[in-house]
């Protein structure tokens, strides 16, 4: 049996810990805040205030126990500064020294400078209008307008009209077609390292292969089995074309390797005799066509 006492002391117990239980949220509720203020996170800020309208912003954070609005000042957060004033800020709150807002590094150095500035008449009434467009957009306006602002980049890259997984589909095409880029790259630069191991092999051989036949198959083509263009292609691939007198060098040098009377000089007398027509038929053509590419070059330097 509980006595009169016993009754109100619990009650009196309850009614703390209610109380202490709003303190702890107002607690987490004035941290985030005083984060997004200290971030300079403005539309963050006004979407956590409209959230929490009752939510008072005078209170005192850190040793220096400063407002948020002083902290905004000292931080130069004009735009912050503006939506805390709009909540109810005080501007004549100070801190553990006994400063408002008005004696913080926003403003501290413009009175020091010129003092009879604060006095002074200005064009401008009171602060800079609250309706302003850009303070209106809160951070789900903002999210928003970026998501609709993507989506209208990808319509007109892509030339359609993007499904709500559109962004999606758009960025698994870019993945696949730089992996295809970078897949088409690597086989380029490993059929132009083959080629020059194979011309080293087959074009520098030492005595005890001389003796060795050349089959069609055995001659370090750039591109087996390709064209004339591409074999040139890979003959010259990773050689800046931009660079003339480095590409010309390089050209010179392919020029020379497969010139039809050289090329015969060095390998004839070990090609297959059944390989041999076809052999000397692709070199010619390889020669000519490096030949022509060299021309346009010389035409161009006229």
């Amino acid at each position: 049996i509980f006595t009169p006492e016993a009754q109100q002391h619990e009650k009196d117990a309850h009614t703390s810990e209610h109380y202490k239980s709003i303190l702890r949220a107002m607690s987490l509720q004035q941290k985030r805040v005083w984060r997004y203020v200290q971030e300079g996170s403005l539309l963050k800020l006004k979407s956590y205030l409209r959230k929490h309208r009752d939510l008072d912003v005078n209170f005192s954070q850190g040793k220096r126990e400063r407002s948020p609005l002083q902290l905004a000042c000292c931080r130069g957060e004009n735009a912050v500064l503006r939506l805390l004033l709009k909540h109810g800020a005080d501007v004549l709150q100070k801190d553990r020294k006994g400063d408002t807002a008005a004696y913080t590094d926003l403003v501290v150095p413009l009175r020091n400078s010129c003092p009879d500035a604060l006095n002074a008449p200005n064009t401008i009434d009171g602060l800079p209008d609250d309706d302003d467009d850009d303070d209106d957009e809160d951070f789900k306006d903002w999210a928003e307008r970026i998501r609709n602002e993507y989506f209208d980049k990808m319509r007109n890259a892509t030339g359609g009209t993007p499904s709500s997984s559109g962004w999606r589909s758009w960025k698994s095409n870019q993945e696949r077609d730089h992996l295809k880029a970078r897949r088409e790259e690597e086989a380029r630069q490993g059929e132009k390292r083959r080629y020059d191991e194979g011309c080293a092999a087959t074009f520098n051989a030492d005595s005890s292969s001389v003796s060795t036949k050349l089959s069609y198959s055995d001659i370090p083509w750039p591109a087996p089995g390709g064209t004339v263009q591409e074999m040139v292609d890979v003959m010259l691939h990773g050689v800046d074309r931009k660079d003339l007198p480095l590409f010309r060098k390089m050209l010179r040098k392919q020029q020379a390797l497969w010139h039809p009377d050289k090329f015969a000089q060095r390998c004839e007398a070990r090609l297959e005799e059944k390989d041999k027509t076809q052999i000397l038929d692709t070199v010619t053509a390889l020669s000519q066509e490096l030949n022509r590419l060299a021309q346009s070059l010389r035409d161009l330097k006229i």
